[in-house]
């Protein structure tokens, strides 16, 4: 790994660049069409650090771990969300901790992170287990060797809104999951192309696609207003005591002593449900597609599972006897980050870094992509290894690894998506065999808010012999 002098010198310079004719024209068209394939050639072309002039705005692509931090997390003050982010999830969203800023994001934070604690999430991972075993125990016959040919995205998008759902509310969603899987799907959708336009007509107007998008915004409303009311019209003494919502009901402000307002509570249950299917149903995808394809990988964490687990369902206090599951997914997340561009930031100031200077206003642009596909970081990092991220291999520079972002703003479901995955990854290679169709091509990896593949990845899920 490169060595950068992180320390400001007394001559600061912009950082290097490609040429931008037509005011950077063709670069924003090229990062709106294929941001992965773009940032990668950028960082293969002009190095660690590369300025880009997109119409109005400064762009600055960081693609060192160093880098990363010194910007990232030592001048995280000096940064805000990109404006145009926090306008269209706002719309979706509502007053969410994802978008909020300056206090209102401090506030938010310390009333939902009681909520996420690793205490907390333990006693989720019952409600979690309840809610994948009847999908997955349903989809191949009930006899060794049977087996089926499984859409994996729709499989893990169930599983992980059902999971949401569960642990959200106590309830799942009965004949409206379809419908709302759908909408959300849509969302994202419609999301992404906003986000790469720099503005967008009012979702009033009668436009196309915009009665798509108030019908996805409605269902919503709808799904999560019906919760929470029925929620409060239960006795106390039977309203469940162990969910997140009771957990955001019951969450209290230490410093301020308030509590979150009405609007609140619905973003927070929004953005919550939204985005925490959505990404862990990618990477289990792809997780998943990574076992089929490795098989003697499967087996060892296959073996690993049947050993701790026997024929019961996995529990909380068996996570940290699965080092090498848990290596699996995370060699996985690497690989396939769900989001493969996470981090855009706007700069307040003037920000140096070595001897470049990030110039104030810039949007500066982190990929996970581009980091996790580092060899300085990650030897051979198109080879699927496990053991990187094992507990005796040797530790990964910093910053390096962050499918969950890094910095205040890291990602405040981490421990509760890890939690999840692992479960279902523990149930799922308990129950069957992952393997591949003969002929089938390579997924290609596409963003579309989250990272997915761009065809239907389908599975032959075979079931298992009882483990003896």
């Amino acid at each position: 790994m490169t060595q950068h002098n992180l320390s400001a010198p007394e001559v600061v310079r912009r950082p290097p660049g490609p040429p931008c004719p037509w005011f950077g024209a063709p670069h924003m068209q090229a990062i709106s069409r294929d941001f992965l394939g773009y940032t990668r050639q950028m960082h293969r072309e002009y190095g660690d650090i590369v300025f880009v002039q997109m119409y109005w705005e400064k762009v600055c692509l960081l693609n060192a771990p160093e880098l990363v931090r010194a910007v990232m997390v030592d001048n995280a003050a000096s940064l805000i969300r990109q404006e145009r982010a926090i306008e269209v999830f706002s719309r979706v969203h509502g007053p969410s901790v994802m978008m909020a800023e300056g206090e209102d994001w401090q506030r938010l934070h310390r009333l939902l992170m009681p909520a996420f604690s690793p205490r907390r999430v333990a006693g989720y991972a019952r409600l979690m287990v309840d809610a994948a075993k009847p999908l997955l125990d349903r989809l191949v016959p009930d006899e060794a060797g049977a087996s089926a040919l499984i859409d994996m995205d729709e499989l893990t998008s169930r599983v992980t809104m059902d999971v949401i759902c569960r642990t959200l509310f106590s309830r799942d969603l009965g004949d409206k999951a379809r419908e709302v899987m759908e909408a959300s799907h849509a969302l994202n959708e419609i999301a992404m192309q906003e986000l790469t336009v720099p503005m967008t007509l009012p979702d009033t107007w009668p436009l196309p696609g915009k009665a798509a998008k108030r019908h996805a915004m409605r269902l919503f409303d709808e799904v999560i207003d019906s919760h929470i009311a029925a929620r409060r019209q239960m006795p106390a003494d039977q309203a469940p005591q162990e969910d997140v919502l009771a957990m955001l009901l019951a969450a209290r402000d230490e410093e301020g002593g308030g509590r979150l307002s009405e609007a609140e509570l619905r973003a927070q249950c929004k953005v919550i449900f939204l985005a925490g299917f959505d990404t862990s149903a990618k990477a289990l995808q792809w997780w998943a597609w990574l076992m089929a394809a490795h098989p003697q990988q499967a087996a060892l964490a296959c073996a690993e599972v049947q050993g701790v687990v026997g024929q019961r369902e996995p529990q909380a206090d068996d996570l940290a006897q699965l080092p090498y599951l848990s290596a699996t997914i995370k060699e996985a997340l690497r690989l396939y980050p769900p989001a493969a561009g996470l981090l855009t930031r706007r700069a307040l100031k003037d920000i140096e870094v070595g001897e470049w200077t990030i110039p104030r206003r810039s949007l500066v642009i982190v990929s996970p992509w581009v980091l996790h596909n580092d060899a300085r970081s990650f030897p051979q990092p198109e080879v699927f290894r496990p053991e990187r991220f094992m507990p005796d291999a040797p530790p990964l520079p910093r910053s390096a690894w962050m499918p969950f972002g890094l910095g205040p703003r890291v990602c405040i479901g981490q421990h509760f998506a890890m939690t999840e995955m692992t479960l279902v990854a523990a149930m799922l290679l308990r129950r069957y065999e992952l393997a591949r169709e003969p002929g089938q091509p390579e997924p290609v990896a596409q963003l579309n808010l989250t990272l997915r593949p761009a065809q239907t990845l389908r599975l032959r899920l075979r079931r298992r012999a009882p483990a003896p």
